[in-house]
């Protein structure tokens, strides 16, 4: 009787192991176009991405973004033809869901974006992001994509020092020239280059304010405690703006110090102050450095 028992309960553990078994599947989104999507206000556009299943089960996908019925009401999603799945909207968030995908294959998905004329809710660009929530995906870094739609700039940020000398008491003090040049294709209003400082103050103290110097530093971005920054003038496409930047260390120098400044607070001049995207992130950040200037033989590649 006790083998009967013993037996049925491994029959039971069983079939209920069987029952919860979770799918497991490792779903990926990658861009199937470019992150910058240009929708000025009244008109449209199109933007897609893909979805890869690497396995090892077969899975439905189903991709969720915030809301862009609120604060951006003023632009409309749609599913272009041949469509990738269902776009489903609700009020707090667009979601696409994807038939049954095998393991080993994609799908990609295009969609329509169109622009309002221009009014408070369309003033503004948009940042839309899209991930996928899958239970038991063993590789969550590539379940997201993010797309920037609107008018959009392309501002980038170089800095390069260019004096450095440490004093008879050990404390470093360098020059850093600051460029920023603005490549279209909208303008931008007065705009910030900084960081924030919520998780500590880098090692050296500012003074910019001497002749051909970026100014006061009292400028900060949106930050959750504290920052800096430096007010950069309106820039039109093609304008270039350079100025420099004095650095002290706080203390007796023993190796560089470098503190990422990137681009901040743009508005655009033709839709009444709505916040501009850059339409390539990837260039609008510089390290602020106090350190030695790279020799230029090294600097320029040897000429490549």
């Amino acid at each position: 009787m006790k083998r009967i028992f013993a037996l049925v309960a491994t029959l039971l553990g069983t079939l209920s192991a069987a029952c919860v078994a979770q799918t497991v599947a490792d779903i990926s989104l990658s861009l199937a176009s470019p992150y910058g999507v240009r929708v000025l206000p009244g008109s449209s556009g199109t933007f897609s991405l893909t979805v890869t299943n690497y396995g090892p089960d077969a899975f439905a996908p189903r991709l969720t973004t915030e809301s862009i019925n609120r604060i951006w009401s003023g632009y409309t999603l749609s599913m272009a033809e041949p469509a990738c799945g269902a776009l489903v909207s609700a009020p707090n968030f667009y979601a696409i869901e994807l038939p049954m995908l095998q393991a080993g294959a994609s799908a990609t998905c295009t969609l329509n974006v169109a622009r309002a004329d221009l009014s408070q809710y369309s003033a503004s660009d948009l940042p839309l992001s899209w991930w996928a929530d899958v239970a038991g995906d063993p590789d969550l870094w590539d379940n997201g994509v993010s797309f920037a739609i609107g008018s959009l700039v392309d501002l980038t940020v170089e800095i390069t020092p260019i004096s450095f000398d440490v004093d008879d008491s050990g404390i470093a003090h360098s020059v850093d020239r600051l460029v920023v040049a603005s490549h279209g294709p909208s303008a931008v209003e007065p705009f910030l280059v900084g960081a924030c400082t919520d998780h500590g103050w880098p090692d050296f103290h500012i003074d910019a304010d001497s002749e051909g110097g970026c100014g006061s530093y009292d400028y900060s971005p949106y930050c959750f405690d504290s920052g800096f920054g430096f007010m950069m003038p309106a820039m039109a496409p093609g304008d270039t703006y350079s100025c420099t930047i004095g650095l002290t260390g706080t203390a007796a120098y023993d190796q560089p110090v470098v503190f990422d400044l990137s681009t901040a607070l743009m508005m655009n001049p033709d839709t009444s102050g709505g916040e501009l995207l850059d339409m390539n992130p990837d260039d609008n950040r510089a390290g602020l450095a106090l350190g030695p200037v790279p020799d230029p033989i090294f600097a320029s590649g040897f000429g490549e």
